[in-house]
């Protein structure tokens, strides 16, 4: 966590206790002004908890590094099936099956899907 978020975590519930009517996005924008309103002298503390929370991390996790998942790339209008040939070939053979997929689900003839 960084220091703003080691803030807010304290800071949330006395938000959201003393306006109980407001949306937690107006929660999130109203703690964003307060952290800015905020001198470095005040955020002092909260930059040494972050960094200690850290080092407390790298030693239960050495070698520890963020990997988001991959996102599938978008293919051009040109490379994608039509929904309607991928309806039509489903339509013409309802009971085909891929065994070198693991799982798979299979549209039947009344036009249920099952999975298989």
């Amino acid at each position: 966590m960084n220091a703003f978020m080691v803030w807010a975590r304290a800071r949330r519930p006395v938000l959201s206790r003393d306006h109980p009517q407001v949306a937690c996005t107006d929660i999130s924008v109203r703690l964003g002004t307060e952290w800015t309103a905020l001198t470095e002298d005040q955020k002092v503390p909260y930059y040494q908890e972050a960094w200690k929370l850290k080092v407390i991390h790298q030693q239960e996790f050495p070698g520890w590094t963020y990997k988001p998942p991959r996102r599938k790339k978008e293919c051009a209008e040109s490379e994608r099936p039509s929904t309607r040939d991928s309806v039509q070939a489903q339509e013409e053979e309802p009971w085909s099956y891929d065994a070198s997929i693991p799982h798979q689900v299979r549209r039947l003839e009344t036009g249920i899907f099952v999975e298989l």
